[in-house]
């Protein structure tokens, strides 16, 4: 099928998570229409998604590629180029909703000078916790609008779908930051500054598992939040307003620096609170942020006495309530 045809390309990175793959094309055989199409790249180290996908093929149009190990950003980088839709959905283990390709088909059929529609979700435990509480809705007023988002959401991998032609021209350069865990920020950054209008989609159009604190995930949490994120942002500061980007880039930091002191308090060794975690590195990069300093004396701390302290002031807030 020529890829004029398809008006969205749904996209699955997967690796080892063969009931996830499995929940989602059960979805899409529900959703399912000619105006899109599904490609699976499997990294996984046995066959039990293969197996699954081939009983869906029996169903409905699934191209499947069982590949060697080659982590996410590889595959994202993949799926683009196999990519055969005008737009790009790459969805990882979370759960769409009923009406979301419907809803997302009705949305760029109507509004084809898109080139970036940013996708709200909710907590799969939780319905009314929303990822960004704002519901509506809407046309962004331009890039910068943007920015006002959690600049890591960007990074989400099935809160983005894009244009594929805009995005192809990037994706030698994003090839530069595999290994980062955000080769997809910088493809989304990449279509994002170029021309095109972007959309917010605000009804929540799937639900994702909670993060807890101390997570164990593939990649190094504080690494990929705290400096790699930085490095991604910094090649697209000439196409945002200078002090937005600073503004978005400061919030970020905030929350890796709160993710690092509760969960090192909380007496975890994995996730922000992981042994990786060096003050030096971030100094070097945000040296002219304030709240770093702010925070500085808190990541110094051994961990016994920052636990001591965060039990304190947990009793004193508790006491006030």
């Amino acid at each position: 099928m020529d890829q004029k045809e398809f008006l969205l390309s749904v996209c699955v990175p997967t690796y080892n998570q063969a009931e996830a793959v499995k929940k989602l094309l059960e979805n899409l055989v529900l959703q399912y229409t000619p105006q899109i199409e599904i490609v699976v790249c499997d990294d996984s180290t046995n066959n039990d998604t293969e197996e699954i996908v081939v009983e869906f093929q029996k169903i409905i149009p699934v191209r499947y590629f069982h590949r060697k190990r080659e982590g996410l950003d590889r595959a994202v980088i993949f799926l683009t180029e196999e990519a055969r839709g005008l737009f790009v959905w790459w969805i990882g283990d979370d759960v769409i909703g009923p009406d979301s390709i419907r809803r997302i088909l009705t949305l760029i059929s109507q509004n084809m000078d898109l080139s970036f529609i940013w996708v709200n979700s909710s907590d799969i435990t939780n319905k009314n916790a929303l990822t960004v509480s704002d519901t509506r809705n809407h046309f962004f007023k331009d890039r910068n609008e943007i920015l006002k988002l959690d600049i890591g959401l960007l990074g989400f991998i099935t809160a983005t779908i894009f244009k594929r032609d805009v995005a192809v021209p990037g994706l030698t350069e994003a090839e530069k930051y595999i290994g980062s865990a955000f080769v997809c920020m910088y493809i989304i950054l990449f279509v994002i500054s170029r021309e095109g209008r972007h959309y917010f989609l605000g009804t929540p159009s799937f639900h994702s598992n909670p993060k807890p604190p101390g997570e164990v995930r593939w990649y190094d949490q504080f690494q990929v939040f705290g400096i790699n994120l930085f490095h991604v942002v910094k090649n697209f500061q000439g196409y945002f307003d200078r002090h937005l980007i600073k503004k978005a880039l400061s919030k970020n930091l905030k929350m890796v620096l709160k993710a690092i002191v509760v969960e090192r308090a909380l007496g975890l060794k994995t996730g922000f609170a992981s042994s990786s975690q060096k003050v030096i590195p971030l100094a070097k990069i945000y040296w002219n942020y304030p709240e770093f300093y702010l925070v500085l004396p808190l990541l110094l701390l051994p961990r016994p006495l920052l636990s001591f302290f965060y039990v304190y002031y947990k009793r004193v807030m508790g006491s006030q309530r």
